[in-house]
């Protein structure tokens, strides 16, 4: 045996460990690592049980709020709420004995007194005393007369008067054409009564069968431009 060699027994000796000490170290390798993993597992664990905490702290203040909230708000005296009595009917009927007339007993009276040529465009009540404003436009220039007289014959109105009569808007334009001395469209449409023509009538109303004021005239009033 040479000298620096290993006697044959030492050689097979640690041949024969060393499958042992392999298996320990994987061994150890595997506990390492299984630890690793349940120490990532528990502080895991306990972060989620910190924020659990904390959320049941969080709902725990909002609890406690909305308890003193609620106490307070049943220690202070709530608000009467008065059902609808006698007072609200009186209210209502306040309200309904302030309108001048009724408006659908004003339209209906209206169509039965409104000549067929012609078109109200426009009805305004003036005041308390049921006094209304009909504008309108008509055929030609003497419907609105026949309308004032038909107002006056009816038992709902008095006191009809025609405060303004005009011709339409786009007939306006009344001068002659320069140099045609030819009168316009307007001027003839004036003069001959065509072509239709804007009115506004003043009235007194009053509900069917209620009087009107003593010294009322009830009497046809003449139509603008017509002489006695």
């Amino acid at each position: 045996m040479e000298v620096g060699e290993s006697p044959p027994f030492k050689a097979g000796f640690f041949n024969f460990l060393a499958p042992e000490v392999r298996r320990r170290r994987r061994v150890s390798l595997i506990l390492i690592a299984v630890s690793v993993a349940a120490a990532l597992v528990l502080a895991w664990q306990a972060d989620a049980g910190r924020r659990l905490d904390a959320e049941r702290a969080a709902l725990a203040v909002e609890r406690n709020a909305l308890g003193r909230e609620a106490a307070a708000a049943a220690g202070r005296p709530s608000l009467p709420v008065p059902p609808p009595g006698p007072e609200l009917s009186l209210f209502l009927q306040e309200a309904a004995s302030a309108r001048p007339f009724s408006w659908t007993a004003l339209l209906l009276a209206l169509e039965e007194a409104l000549p067929k040529e012609a078109a109200l465009t426009r009805i305004q009540a003036q005041g308390k005393d049921g006094t209304v404003i009909l504008a309108g436009r008509a055929r030609d220039a003497s419907v609105p007369s026949a309308f004032v007289e038909s107002l006056d014959r009816h038992g709902s109105f008095a006191g009809a008067r025609l405060v303004k009569i005009s011709p339409p808007e786009d007939d306006a334009p009344a001068a002659a054409r320069p140099g045609s001395g030819k009168p316009g469209r307007g001027a003839t449409a004036r003069a001959s009564g065509g072509d239709g023509a804007l009115f506004e009538i003043r009235v007194r109303y009053s509900e069917a069968g209620a009087p009107f004021p003593a010294g009322e005239r009830r009497v046809p009033t003449p139509a603008p431009g017509k002489g006695a």
